[in-house]
């Protein structure tokens, strides 16, 4: 709870910043900020069985957050997205057009989003991995890491738009939903190390680890927001 309250905070500082009407056509370019709760949907089949053999656990992928900074043009919309479900993170830039009419009460963007999606694991390890000299006496971590790319329906609910009155000002709200299906067709990716700190710099110092299940190369997600 107070991180989704420090998240609203600074959503309400943002808006200052980056000031909006609504998505009705009031005004042909804004930026938003937009945060809501998220369900990733994916199979972890091979990784849950081999977690489940080695260390007696399952992985769950639970209900997540997302924040969305994005522009919306007349006719395109571009955007950053960070998002957290469980263990997994997803960061992704999206650049998309316009599906509706100027007047319609839901606004629709359909997007191409690329990015990245990682973990990292503290509670498991390589099954028979053996140390080397430097990694003796280390917190070492497991990463995962791996290329995305997808396809993101994006959708601003305008007859649900209002105005948070601030002494003489308002803050306009918007809500909306959306929903995307995207995979991993790159190279995905196990290492385990270590942080190296140094006064100038911090190196996750790491291996290649193959004998690990990958993520599931597939995803969907879903979910609702609230944009300021």
């Amino acid at each position: 709870m107070k991180n989704i309250t420090l998240v609203f905070l600074i959503l309400i500082c943002f808006q200052n910043t980056f000031a909006q009407l609504n998505t009705q056509n009031v005004q042909d370019e804004m930026f938003t900020i937009s945060a809501g709760p998220n369900r990733m949907f994916l199979n972890n089949r091979d990784f849950n069985a081999w977690t489940a053999a080695n260390y007696n656990l399952l992985e769950k992928i639970s209900t997540g957050f997302r924040v969305d900074l994005s522009f919306i043009g007349r006719k395109y919309d571009a955007g950053l997205l960070l998002g957290g479900d469980s263990k997994l993170t997803t960061v992704l830039g999206y650049f998309g057009a316009k599906l509706t009419n100027k007047y319609s009460s839901i606004s629709s963007w359909l997007n191409v989003e690329a990015g990245e999606i990682y973990a990292v694991y503290k509670d498991i390890a390589p099954v028979n991995y053996v140390l080397i000299h430097r990694e003796i006496g280390k917190d070492l971590e497991l990463h995962y890491g791996a290329g995305y790319i997808g396809l993101s329906s994006k959708n601003y609910l305008n007859f649900l738009h209002w105005n948070i009155k601030i002494g003489k000002g308002a803050i306009p709200v918007n809500a909306g939903f959306y929903a995307s299906v995207g995979f991993t067709p790159f190279a995905r990716n196990w290492r385990y190390g270590y942080y190296k700190y140094t006064d100038s710099d911090t190196t996750f110092k790491s291996r290649k680890v193959n004998s690990i299940p990958k993520l599931s190369k597939v995803y969907a997600n879903t979910g609702v927001f609230i944009g300021f």
